[in-house]
C-alpha cells in the first residue's frame, strides 16, 4: 500500500482485512499439525477421502489446526480442523466430470472435530506421488485489499488512474496462499451460493499454484476455499486460471 497515493490509500481503509500468510519448512508435522500436502488427520474407523470419479484416494493439500492461529482467525473453525483434498490424477481429468463445480465430487473440503478421536496410523500416504509434506510453524498476520473488480461491486467508485494504480503498483489483494483476506481473483470475483441457504460464501483459504504444494491450476492458477456463513460446515473449493 505504501505506493498508493494517500487518497486512495484513505479510500480503501474501509475495505481492510486481516490476510495470514503460512510460514512454512520442509519438514513433518504432527497428525493434528497444520500442514501442507503429507499425512493427515484420519479418525480410526474412517477411510482416507476418495475422488467420486476415479475412486483413487485424494492429495492431502491442506491440514489447519485453528489451535495455532490468532483467535480472530480461528473463529470461522469451530474448534474443528480444516482438511482440504483434491483429486491429482492427471490420467483422468476428474476436475472436467463435473465441469470444475466448486461443489466437484473429485475434492473433499471438510472441518473435522479430533476430540476423542484416535488417529488411524499411515506410514505413508496411499496416494501415488505424493506431495512431500510441509509443517506450517506460524502465521504472519497482513493487511489485504479487495481489487478493483469486487471493489466496484462494493459500490466504491474509482477513477481510471486509480483502477490502474491499483492494478499496476499495489501486492493487493495479496497473491500466495493465505488464510482469510481477499481472494487474489484471477477471473474476476465468483463467489459461490450455498447449496442450503443460496447465499454467497466467504473467503476462508486461498491456495495458490506451486507457492506450498508443486501444483498448478490449470495455467498458473488459483484455488479458493469458501465458507458459508450461516452453514459453517458448508464448504466449497472453486479455481480459475489464465
Amino acid at each position: 500500500m505504501k505506493d498508493l497515493d494517500i487518497s486512495l490509500q484513505e479510500k480503501l481503509k474501509p475495505w481492510r482485512r486481516s490476510a495470514w500468510v503460512p510460514q512454512t519448512e520442509a519438514a513433518g508435522a504432527p497428525p493434528l499439525g497444520s500442514k501442507f500436502a503429507g499425512l493427515p488427520f484420519i479418525p480410526a474407523g474412517q477411510e482416507w477421502p476418495a475422488c467420486g470419479h476415479c475412486a483413487l484416494p485424494l492429495q492431502l493439500f491442506a491440514q489447519i489446526n485453528p489451535a495455532g492461529l490468532p483467535a480472530a482467525a480461528a473463529a470461522p473453525f469451530g474448534g474443528r480442523l480444516l482438511q482440504v483434498f483434491f483429486c491429482t490424477n492427471d490420467e483422468t481429468m476428474c476436475e472436467e466430470e463435473d465441469n470444475f463445480s466448486p461443489f466437484s465430487s473429485a475434492r473433499c473440503v471438510r472441518l473435522l472435530d479430533p476430540a476423542g478421536a484416535v488417529p488411524r496410523a499411515y506410514a505413508v500416504s496411499p496416494v501415488a506421488d505424493a506431495y512431500p509434506e510441509r509443517a506450517i510453524t506460524g502465521w504472519r498476520e497482513q493487511d489485504d485489499y479487495p481489487n478493483w473488480e469486487e471493489l466496484d461491486l462494493l459500490g466504491v467508485e474509482l477513477s481510471d488512474a486509480e483502477s490502474d494504480q491499483l492494478a499496476d503498483e499495489a501486492d493487493t489483494p495479496l497473491q500466495g496462499d493465505k488464510l482469510g483476506g481477499w481472494p487474489a481473483w484471477v477471473q474476476g470475483p465468483n463467489y459461490p451460493a450455498c447449496p442450503q441457504c443460496a447465499a454467497p460464501m466467504r473467503p476462508l483459504l486461498q491456495i495458490d499454484s506451486e507457492d506450498n504444494l508443486p501444483y498448478m491450476f490449470g495455467d498458473t492458477g488459483c484455488a479458493y476455499i469458501t465458507q458459508c456463513p450461516a452453514h459453517p460446515e458448508v464448504l466449497a473449493l472453486g479455481w480459475d486460471c489464465c
